[in-house]
């Protein structure tokens, strides 16, 4: 802070202050000309001045100088003066903008003159800019563009028509408001209202109004349709103060036809086309003060009259060249849509759901192809699915629809490898098991009547496979996989397993043992074939576990050998097994495409 800035700030005359600044200068320094020139450049011009006059009269060498140095601040102090003179026919006129560019035009010339500045902080800032009222709902926005100053307040006013001279003079909504937005939750409904906002610095001082007008004319709110076969009814709500309300159709020919409802917020449509999509429109009404109608916005909706919405019950399903095939009975008037959910999700047919609900659940919506044509039905294909899902149809109605009876179906994974084997008058089945916890399906004919039978996982590892009594007599036989959750069941298509003619039998004994001591195991073989002459290639596998191998893939094998039974009809050999648990299985196999089939001794023989 200078000597003179700090002599002012104690109350000492500006004019004073310079002086002193001066005369006491003068005893370090000798101020000149050239300090003149200097302020003058600073923006300094009243001490330029004051600074000027206290020089003592130049020599003859400096006065053409010093005359050109006494004209620069001249003009400046000309410039200046203009400047106030124009504030202050501005002020008079009530013109703020002018006056305040009329103060910055002189503190361009004289930067430090606070008064200047002091003058220009009096002033009320320039009235806002761009106001814009906005009807939405009951209620009216009000926005408008500031200057930009952070300390510029605001208050808007509500008045009948007339502009207002100040935020008094009217209803005061709101005052020291610092943002450029403000809502009118009651303005007056029916009557046209002005809104007009002030700008300020200091809550005093305040700017002419930025103003507007508008009428508000709430439009009806909760427009709702609700269609029958050849009628809709459609229900809204107004304000208190409207008189009526004008229901406008539109056909999809775009005739019009208006309706004045006799009853407040609601009215029947009748005589419409069933399947034809219609649009609504309702306006309210009011009264102005001279008794004249208005109309308010109109808001819209679409309906459709249909039949009755009707759930599909009778979901057919079968398979498709390029996937499946699906049908139901065509209900008339609502699309059909088909959803895949997981097999373990719970819908109840007959219930709404919407189209997020389903979502939520995990669902998907199936894209349809159309099917051949069925009298009475809807036939559609879709392509396979990637696993076993819940086949969901939905009668749509709205963002949703009314639930039908649901389906299984899918792609399950089957069995592998069925292999058909005679053993006397028997047949034994077995098969590589599908991944996945699953029931198998078998299914032949006997006699010509069909015969089915479920098997699980334990009751084929006790059997070792599935044996099938009156071998003559079975024919078309067939595997499928049975999928399970909950109360529901899914069956994949059969496989068909071919059946070979009667193969040459030979019969085998085992003789199990395992040292209690070592816990090695032996095995004794012999095998017998009384009625195959040639050489056979058998697998010997060992399984430790609480079920015998199903196939010689189910096990491991502990010895390969070709056994000749062109001289010698019986084969006895000794296998080491080295260290087993208990229980462990023994049993053997002969390779695939073999002549000859065997026959198991007792499962119990098989057994350590």
């Amino acid at each position: 802070m200078t000597v003179h800035e700090e002599l002012c700030k104690r109350g000492v005359h500006r004019d004073d202050s310079a002086r002193l600044v001066t005369k006491l200068s003068t005893g370090s320094k000798v101020l000149g000309p050239d300090d003149v020139a200097e302020l003058l450049a600073d923006g300094s011009l009243g001490e330029a001045r004051r600074l000027l006059d206290s020089l003592p009269d130049p020599s003859d060498d400096e006065r053409t100088g010093r005359q050109r140095l006494a004209e620069r601040v001249a003009a400046a102090e000309a410039k200046k003066e203009r400047g106030l003179a124009r504030y202050h026919a501005a002020l008079e006129a009530g013109d703020h903008p002018a006056a305040a560019a009329a103060l910055r035009e002189a503190l361009d010339t004289d930067p430090r003159d606070a008064d200047l500045h002091e003058r220009l902080r009096r002033l009320p800032p320039p009235p806002p800019a761009n106001l814009s009222l906005r009807v939405e709902g009951r209620g009216i926005t009000v926005a408008w563009n500031a200057d930009g100053d952070d300390a510029v307040t605001h208050a808007v006013v509500r008045t009948a028509g007339t502009v207002p001279a100040n935020p008094r003079d009217g209803r005061l909504l709101v005052e020291g408001h610092t943002a450029t937005l403000f809502r009118d939750e009651e303005p007056p409904v029916g009557a046209r209202v002005r809104y007009s906002v002030f700008a300020t610095r200091d809550g005093s001082a305040w700017s002419d109004p930025a103003t507007g007008t508008c009428v508000v004319l709430p439009p009806p709110a909760d427009l709702g349709a609700s269609a029958g076969a050849t009628e809709v009814s459609l229900s809204w709500g107004t304000p208190p103060e409207a008189v009526g309300a004008v229901v406008t159709r539109t056909a999809p020919d775009g005739s019009r036809t208006t309706h004045r409802p006799t009853e407040q917020g609601e009215l029947t449509v009748t005589g419409l086309t069933t399947g034809t999509k219609y649009r609504f429109s309702v306006a309210a009404v009011y009264l102005s003060e001279d008794g004249q109608r208005q109309e308010s916005a109109a808001v819209s909706t679409d309906a459709t009259p249909r039949g009755a919405v009707r759930a599909v019950v009778d979901l057919r399903i079968e398979p498709a060249p390029d996937g499946h095939r699906v049908s139901w009975t065509t209900v008339a008037d609502h699309p059909v849509e088909l959803w895949t959910l997981p097999v373990t999700a719970r819908v109840e047919p007959g219930t709404r759901l919407s189209r997020a609900d389903l979502a939520r659940m995990r669902g998907s919506r199936l894209t349809l192809r159309p099917g051949p044509a069925a009298p009475g039905r809807t036939v559609r294909d879709f392509d396979t699915l990637s696993g076993v899902g819940l086949l969901v149809p939905l009668t749509v109605e709205g963002d949703g629809g009314l639930v039908g009876t649901p389906q299984i179906t899918g792609s399950a994974p089957q069995v592998r490898m069925p292999t058909v084997e005679r053993l006397g008058e028997e047949l034994r089945l077995s098969w590589r098991w599908p991944e996945g916890d699953h029931l198998i399906e078998v299914g032949w004919q006997a006699d010509g009547r069909p015969v089915t039978r479920r098997i699980t996982r334990t009751a084929y590892n006790d059997g070792g496979g599935v044996k099938i009594p009156r071998a003559d007599k079975v024919s078309a036989l067939t595997l499928a996989t049975v999928v399970r959750a909950a109360d529901r069941e899914w069956v994949s298509a059969p496989v068909e397993v071919p059946l070979s003619g009667r193969a040459p039998a030979a019969t085998y004994t085992l003789r199990v043992r395992r040292s209690w001591l070592s816990g090695k195991g032996t095995a004794t073989v012999t095998v017998e074939s009384p009625e195959f002459r040639g050489q056979v290639r058998v697998l010997t596998v060992l399984k430790e576990a609480g079920f015998m191998p199903g196939d010689a893939a189910d096990g491991t094998v502990v010895d390969r050998r070709e056994l000749d039974f062109a001289h010698e009809r019986s084969h006895t050999f000794e296998l080491r097994l080295g260290k087993v648990a208990t229980p462990f299985w023994v049993r053997l196999f002969t390779e695939p495409g073999s002549a000859v089939r065997l026959e198991d001794p007792p499962t119990s023989r098989m057994r350590g």
